[in-house]
């Protein structure tokens, strides 16, 4: 399953430190598989607010966005970026071929547990009191129904 990097950069300082860092990340991620999905640009935002730029490196899996992360070459350009922005920076995995929104409430993305060995998933539970009938979730679910919502969607 494809895992994500994504990097929200704010008050990047455009000089020859994000120039070298620019120049030299595609080398990095080549020995990983990985691409960039989104570098930049400018969004039409249509809900919120939205500040800074937004990168999505797509690799195949979540061992190779951790490797690439670690590696030698990596940890050596990455201060040019830390130095000179305010970045947060996450690995999400993608869904499995044929994800459906409602896969989450089965306890995890895809049905599968919401718990791993890398990273368990926390869960809350909601109750549905003060919810209006017609704004259930589901048919055959009632005021009282808790539902348990997996941390991970």
């Amino acid at each position: 399953m494809a895992t994500y990097a994504i990097g929200h950069l704010r008050d990047v300082a455009l000089g020859a430190d994000i120039i070298t860092y620019l120049e030299h990340i595609d080398a990095t991620l080549a020995p990983y598989g990985g691409r960039f999905l989104v570098h930049g640009g400018t969004p039409r935002v249509v809900e919120g607010r939205w500040e800074g730029d937004l990168v999505i490196i797509e690799f195949p899996d979540r061992r190779r966005a951790e490797d690439w992360y670690a590696s030698a070459a990596y940890r050596r350009i990455l201060p040019l970026r830390t130095r000179n922005a305010v970045s947060d920076v996450i690995f999400i995995d993608g869904v499995t071929p044929g994800h459906r929104a409602p896969d989450v409430l089965a306890g995890g993305r895809d049905g599968e547990e919401a718990q791993s060995s890398k990273s368990p998933a926390v869960s809350f539970s909601l109750p549905l009191r003060s919810m209006a009938k017609s704004a259930l979730p589901s048919p055959s679910m009632s005021p009282s129904t808790t539902v348990v919502l997996p941390m991970c969607w």
